[in-house]
This record gives structure tokens, C-alpha cells and sequence, in this order.
């Protein structure tokens, strides 16, 4: 029996319910001057998190030509690129190296310390609204790619 994915698992529309979910649930946190833990719905903050973990999979693959085992080529790589993506259009700068990799460890840290009540300083609370941009680029680009995919059922195939 063969296998196949779905068009939009490795693009950025399968990641744009989870990703808006996050942004909502961080929104909330940086209304208060000292947040509570925040509800982020477990799925999607897992599913946000696995996105950042195979576009680190996919960066090292890059920098070693070695693929981690628990993660497959394609997912690896698709997820580099919607994270190179949205780090270019949120004004990351990609030019020194290990810059994706640094941000995409810093936006995991975050998103683990938002679940737990914490006093942030100003410099997490500036991260934070990055991760929240570079986010809300994923959102916007999983729309356009869905509805390419609409307009255009050939690209299905």
C-alpha cells in the first residue's frame, strides 16, 4: 500500500490554525504586566513546536549533509523553508550564521516559559512579539497557499 501526504502537510497551510492558536494564547499573556501561565491548546503548541524542531532538523541536515533519524528528508526540509520563509518577511536578518537556528531555539524557550507563571523583562517581551510576527507570516502564507490550492486543483496533483 503506498503512502502519500496530503498537498498541505509540508506547507505553511497545515500549520496556520495551530500557529494563529499560539499567537492568540500569547497575545493574552502580554496583556498583563506579570502573566499567568497561559492556555495555549496543547496541540497546537506541540504541533508549533514540532515545526521548529524539524526546521532545526532541516538546518542541520544542510550544515552536516545528515539527516536525523526521527525526522524524514522531505518534512525536514519543507519545514526549514517555511521557517527561512517566514524569518526573510519578518525582517530576521539570515545573513550571519546560525541566525534561524538561534531564533527558532529562543521562540521554543519562550513558548515553554509563557506556560508557566514568570516575570518578563523587556528584551523576552521584544522576542516574543517577533515570534508572534514571524507566526502571524506563517498564518498569512498557509491562507495563500490554501487558496492557491482551491483555485487551482491541478496543483494537487
Amino acid at each position: 500500500m503506498s503512502h502519500t501526504q496530503s498537498p498541505g502537510m509540508f506547507s505553511a497551510s497545515h500549520y496556520r490554525g495551530t500557529a494563529s492558536a499560539v499567537i492568540g494564547g500569547i497575545r493574552l499573556a502580554l496583556r498583563a504586566p506579570r502573566h499567568t501561565s497561559i492556555e495555549i491548546p496543547k496541540g497546537a503548541l506541540r504541533s508549533i513546536q514540532d515545526l521548529f524542531a524539524c526546521a532545526l532538523s532541516g538546518i542541520e541536515r544542510e550544515r552536516t549533509g545528515t539527516p536525523r533519524k526521527d525526522r524524514t528528508t522531505t518534512e525536514s526540509l519543507c519545514a526549514h523553508a517555511i521557517a527561512q520563509d517566514a524569518a526573510v518577511n519578518t525582517g530576521i536578518d539570515l545573513k550571519p550564521a546560525h541566525t534561524l537556528e538561534k531564533f527558532l531555539k529562543r521562540a521554543d524557550t519562550l513558548l515553554d516559559r509563557l506556560q508557566t507563571p514568570d516575570e518578563l523583562d523587556s528584551d523576552d517581551r521584544a522576542d516574543i512579539e517577533l515570534v508572534v510576527q514571524f507566526l502571524q507570516h506563517i498564518v498569512t502564507k498557509g491562507e495563500i497557499d490554501a487558496y492557491d490550492r482551491l483555485m487551482s486543483p491541478d496543483l494537487d496533483d
